[in-house]
Parts: structure tokens; sequence; C-alpha cells
């Protein structure tokens, strides 16, 4: 190969972006099944809550005045976009000696596929892996953007401060508990195994004790999906999609939890044993910025060939309702 044509490079390019969504498709992601995919259109956002305004009142008379009720501000999620890159450089006497460059491509991209898909389920699975960690997680719930904006939840999510962290799962009886804007705490994490009795006392957790707004009016949540890691799948689906009681001494009773919730396998969770409860895409947030972008040039300078790529992804800091078990 005497030279590397500029139109030779494009074709690689092109070659590039087959090769790496050819590897990549065949990738199965966890994360859009569990978080709400948005799209970012800058580098850094906030959005606060909407509180409710109460429940409406029984009209008295006919020409009653409607009750005006006074309005609250709810708490602030932050998230930024991240970006996250890789680069490949093969020498001059690389492009020149090798027998298929073409092969070099590809084998590199495909590489980056797999980091590309390894990156991002490990990005999101942060949210559960360091999410009870009492003194927060910095890479995983801080969104400030350097230079520009702080966010002041610090390493944890949004009812805490930079000095004082708030963790996402807060243990029940624990040092650091959730509180809402009337000031009533709240706990959304528990300990056990998981068992029917277990599985019973968080979902009563989650549906009941914690169906509360930040007001404290009771309102309906149903949990739908049990998240688990590779070690408790069997567990899981026993527990979950058993016709009669998963428990050996009641064989012949009906299991009550058959189907009631959706068990996922994620394989990026760390802790084996903690498993999670919670309704799929309510609470927490993937946000998408920019999908992977490739680029290819000669470096004029030494006839170096580089290959670069780059994408940009967020996540917040979350919002109930997800209920954590360790």
């Amino acid at each position: 190969m005497a030279q590397v044509r500029s139109d030779f490079v494009e074709g690689m390019k092109k070659q590039g972006y087959r090769y790496f969504y050819e590897e990549r498709d065949t990738l199965p992601e966890v994360a859009p099944a569990v978080f709400r995919e948005e799209t970012l259109d800058a580098a850094w956002t906030q959005w606060t809550m909407v509180v409710e305004s109460g429940e409406p009142e029984e009209k008295t008379s006919e020409y009653a005045d409607a009750p005006v009720s006074d309005t609250i501000e709810g708490f602030t999620i932050y998230m930024k976009a991240r970006t996250f890159h890789k680069a490949a450089r093969w020498s001059k006497e690389t492009i020149r000696d090798h027998q298929k460059l073409e092969n070099l491509v590809a084998q590199t991209v495909k590489n980056w596929a797999r980091g590309s898909h390894s990156k991002r389920e490990k990005f999101y699975a942060g949210f559960f892996n360091n999410g009870g960690l009492t003194a927060g997680s910095d890479g995983t719930f801080d969104n400030s953007l350097t230079g520009n904006v702080t966010d002041p939840s610090g390493d944890g999510v949004y009812d805490g401060t930079a000095a004082s962290v708030s963790p996402f799962f807060s243990l029940s009886g624990g040092a650091v508990r959730h509180v809402n804007k009337v000031n009533t705490t709240y706990s959304n994490a528990i300990t056990g195994a998981l068992n029917e009795g277990n599985l019973e006392a968080a979902l009563i957790l989650l549906e009941y004790t914690n169906a509360l707004s930040e007001r404290d009016i009771r309102f309906d949540q149903r949990a739908d999906t049990c998240l688990v890691p590779t070690h408790l799948e069997r567990t899981a689906r026993k527990l979950l999609e058993s016709p009669g009681s998963p428990v050996d001494a009641h064989e012949g009773v009906i299991n009550p939890y058959q189907n009631r919730l959706r068990p996922i396998v994620w394989k990026f969770l760390t802790d084996t044993d903690a498993w999670f409860v919670g309704i799929a895409k309510r609470g927490v947030v993937m946000g998408k910025r920019q999908e992977p972008e490739m680029n290819m040039f000669i470096d004029q300078r030494n006839g170096a060939f580089e290959a670069v790529y780059d994408e940009r992804y967020g996540r917040d800091g979350g919002r109930l309702p997800q209920l954590g078990v360790e």
C-alpha cells in the first residue's frame, strides 16, 4: 500500500460504523428496561418536581368559590451529559506492511462496541450498586459540571446536600432517612434474603407505607419489577414464576406472587445478594445526548492512521419509587 488516500479513509469510516453497530446490536442491554430514556439537548439540565396542590374539596353550595391551595416547590433534580471516548493509532509502517488494514479497523471498532456496551451498563447499574453508600458516590450521583454549575446535593440525591449526603437507598432504622416537603421522614431499604416473607415486607413498604406524596397524600403505586444479580436468578424465578409455593414445606399451596413482578437479571449488579423492587422506568432517568460518533484521519506529520470515537449520556440522581434490599 503506497499511500492511504482520503477516499479510502472515508470508506474505512463507513465500514467502522457498520462493524460497530453490528457488534453492539448483538449485546443485550438491561438499563433501558429499568430507566426511562429522555433526550438531552444540552450539556446539563435540571427540573423541579411538581408538588400536587392537594385533593379537591366537595362543593357545599352552588356559588361556592373553589378553594385555593398554597404552592409548594418540590425538590430539584440535576443531570449532566458525560462524554466517553476512545482512540486507536497505527503507524505509517503498520499501515503499509499490514496485509489488510480493514481487519485492524474491524477488530478495533468491535472492541469499542463491546467496551461501549459494558461501560454504559456499568454506569447505569452504578445507581443500584452505589445507591446505599452512606457517604454517597461522586462518580454516580454528583452531576456538577466543572466550571459551570454545582449540583447542591453533592454525592447523594436530591433531599441532601454536599455537606449532609443523602444516599438514594435509606435503610430502615438507619442514621440517614429521606424527608419530604412536609418534613415526614421515611426509608426505602430493608435487609433480608429474597424470600416470600421479605418480598411481602418490601411490597408493603413500597406500595403502602411509602405510597405518599410530598404532602403526605396517599396515592396508588404498584411495583412491577424485581431486579436481581445473576446469583439470585434461580431464586427470583422460582419465587415469581412458580405456580405453587416456592417454599418446599408448602408444596401444593398456591404461590400468591406468581407473575406479580417481572424478574430482571442484571449481570452488572455487583452485590450478589442484593435485590431491588420497583416500578420500571419510573423514578430513574437515563439521558441520551449523543450516539457514538466516529472519525478517522491521517496524521500528516508522520503518516499515522488514527481512529477516534465518543458518545455522550447521563443519569439523574433518581427519585422514588425504588426499593433496595441488602
